[in-house]
């Protein structure tokens, strides 16, 4: 008779976490690609083309290189200092001076 390591008494708390393990997965979702579709149809297409070049509104200061690259030409003119915005707007703002957390 050959002894297997999952059987006996010092298997049962690996049954255990099987189990748990297998109703967590149930619980997430079932293992489920994040690209199959809820309703249960056919896996959504992943995107698989660049993302077009965004279009800034007038009077946004937009990078002039590739997005995150400061360019030298934006850092002797100071126009790096200003910030580069694209399609951003403040809708508020709080101004602490410091006194407490905010």
């Amino acid at each position: 008779m050959t002894s297997h390591r999952s059987e006996g008494p010092d298997a049962r708390p690996l049954r255990g976490l099987a189990g748990l393990a297998a109703m967590l997965l149930v619980a997430c979702g079932g293992g489920q690609s994040p690209l199959a579709d809820p309703s249960g149809g056919t896996p959504a297409e992943p995107w698989l083309q660049p993302v077009p070049k965004a279009q800034c509104a007038a009077g946004d200061r937009a990078e002039t290189d590739v997005q995150g690259r400061v360019p030298l030409v934006d850092r002797v003119s100071g126009r790096s200092a200003q910030g580069y915005n694209c399609n951003l707007n403040l809708v508020g703002q709080f101004d602490n001076d410091g006194e407490g957390a905010a």
